[in-house]
This record gives structure tokens, sequence and C-alpha cells, in this order.
């Protein structure tokens, strides 16, 4: 297969197009110098997200395809946090010119694997040329109907006394990287099947859009994706709302590929690994009981992880309720 180099700008935009499809949502799509649709009233949403070689993904540990499915999936996450539904999503890609044409059409099959799950359709974007790390950034537009922009789940609207929950596991990504760049310490027993489970956890991220949509309905209004580590970004929702959290280790809802094999080391995973891409929320009591009952309706597990309170800070507590203080609390770009 040819290098980008030999195909040229114009003959990978061409593959790629093929590649995508069309849709007769756009009016003006991949080709133009824009694309251009109608946009029903709407509340709108945006998020955009870079991903950079060697920071963020690895082509030793990941192939193309799936790198494609997570660079939407990260985003798509976002838009499942605010509770909106994806419309279209555009990206801008840095390539080193003997980068395999063929590669980077798996890429773009990864992401309309995931178009075509999610509804969300890759509109456009632009390609460049790069000297060194491959740079991948996305992003994507979604939308609220009309007269609803103010059920937005959003990170400053918790309050003290709600509860605070997760949906799906924790830990399951932070163990399938470790796998794939170390392999399992001797102290953790955890057969091939399994590993292989954690592995695609990492590699392919699941959607919550159905999961946040559910949740906005039933009346929570504060939430956030897991991307960061849930310490980590509790942290971020506490300071927004300006309160603080409380959160047991042992009602953390760790993936079922980890709790038997090293309860340990899952739940400094759960409580830091990051990559889980599962929704945070807080809510009132009653709020948390009708949410727990959608979430039940659209096949979404959810648990109860603790409490918001007055008192600034995050505090993860063991079952004696003593505080437990991890050596990191989740990702941090610049630390």
């Amino acid at each position: 297969m040819a290098t980008l180099r030999e195909t040229g700008e114009f003959g990978l935009i061409t593959k790629l197009a093929q590649t995508i499809g069309s849709t007769t949502r756009l009016l003006v799509g991949i080709g133009d110098d824009a694309a251009a649709w109608h946009q029903p009233a709407a509340g709108m949403v945006a998020t955009t997200d870079m991903l950079v070689e060697g920071n963020h993904f690895d082509l030793a540990l990941t192939g193309w395809h799936d790198l494609g499915w997570k660079a939407l999936a990260v985003n798509l996450s976002d838009i499942a946090a605010m509770g909106a539904s994806p419309s279209f999503a555009f990206v801008s890609i840095g390539l080193r010119p003997e980068t395999r044409a063929e590669d980077v059409i798996d890429l773009y099959a990864g992401m309309r694997a995931l178009s075509d799950e999610s509804g969300c359709f890759v509109g456009g974007g632009d390609t460049v040329s790069v000297r060194s790390e491959i740079v991948l950034n996305v992003t994507v537009l979604g939308s609220v109907p009309v007269g609803e922009s103010d059920t937005l789940l959003r990170r400053d609207r918790g309050r003290p006394g709600d509860v605070l929950a997760v949906t799906g596991t924790l830990g399951g990504s932070a163990a399938g990287l470790r796998v794939l760049q170390r392999g399992f310490s001797s102290s953790i027993s955890v057969a091939p099947p399994l590993a292989a489970q954690l592995i695609e956890v990492h590699r392919r991220p699941q959607l919550r859009l159905a999961a946040g949509a559910a949740l906005r309905r039933v009346g929570v209004r504060c939430a956030m994706d897991v991307s960061d580590g849930l310490l980590a970004d509790l942290g971020k929702l506490c300071a927004a709302s300006g309160c603080g959290a409380t959160v047991h280790a042992a009602s953390l809802p760790l993936h079922p590929a980890l709790r038997d094999a090293d309860p340990e080391h899952a739940r400094a995973w759960a409580a830091a690994g990051g990559e889980d891409y599962e929704l945070l929320f807080a809510a009132p009591a009653a709020v948390w009981r009708a949410a727990a009952a959608a979430l039940a309706a659209v096949g979404v597990p959810v648990t109860d992880i603790g409490r918001l309170n007055a008192e600034r800070g995050v505090r993860l507590l063991d079952e004696r309720h003593q505080e437990l203080r991890p050596a990191q609390t989740g990702w941090d770009h610049f630390a």
C-alpha cells in the first residue's frame, strides 16, 4: 500500500471520503471549503479533544482501527456527560508522510464503525504533515431539544447532601493498559480471556449516550464523564459546585476481571486509573432513585459511591471509615 507521500493529500482525502460515506443530513460534505447543513432549533453543545502519539496513544499497543474508534468515543463521552445527542464530528489530523495510506483509512473506518452506532456523522476536517508525533483532534457537535438547554448536565450543579453515583464499572481500562504495557505482576492472577476483556475495555470504551439522556430527562442536573480518574474528576466537579465529597472505597464498582484477582490494585485503578469514560453524577435522593430506575430501563448499571458535602475536598474512606490517601488521584497533563 502506498504511503501518504505517494498518495498525496487530495488522494488521501478522496479515499477517506469513500470510507466515511455520505449522508443526506449534510448539504455540503467533504471536498469543499466547509461543511453545511440545516440546523433545526436546538440548544447546541460542542466539545473537542486532542490525542498526541506517545502521550495519549502508542501504535505499538493499539491498532489504527481501534484508535479511530477511541478518538471519536472520547468526544462522544463528553456529549453524553451533558445529556445531549451527537450530530456531527470534524477530524483534524497531523500525519507523517511515510505513514501508510492503508493505516489512515483503517483509522477512519474505526470512526465510521462508531459513527454508525452512535448516529454521529464525520462531516470533514483537515489533514497536515508532521515531522514527528501524530496528532489527532476531533470536534463533536451535539444538541438538546429547543427549550431544554437549562436541563443540560453540568459540573457546577451539585449540592451538599446529593448522592454520588457512577455508571458501569471502573478500573478496567487502566488494568487493560497495564496488561498491554507490562503484563500483570506476579501478585495478580487473571486468566488470558479476562486479560483480553480488559484490553478491549481500554481500546474500545463504550458510550453512555443513552444513559446521559436518561439522567437529564429524570431531573439529574450535575454530571461529568470519568476520563482522568474518578478522584481527579470528582475534584473538578466539587470545585465547580463549591462543595466536597466523601467516597466509600468498598462501593466502587470494580471491573469483574479485577474483583477477585487483586482487590488492592483493582481499587486503586478504579479510584484513579482513568479512561473509564463512565458517567459520574450527583443528585438529591429522590432524583437518584428515579435515575437508578431510568438507567436500569436502558440497561446501564449504576452504583451509589458516596455523598457530596459542605466540607471542601474529596475524601476516600475504607470499610472502617478511615481516610485512604492513594499515591495518585488521576491524570494531569502538565503534572
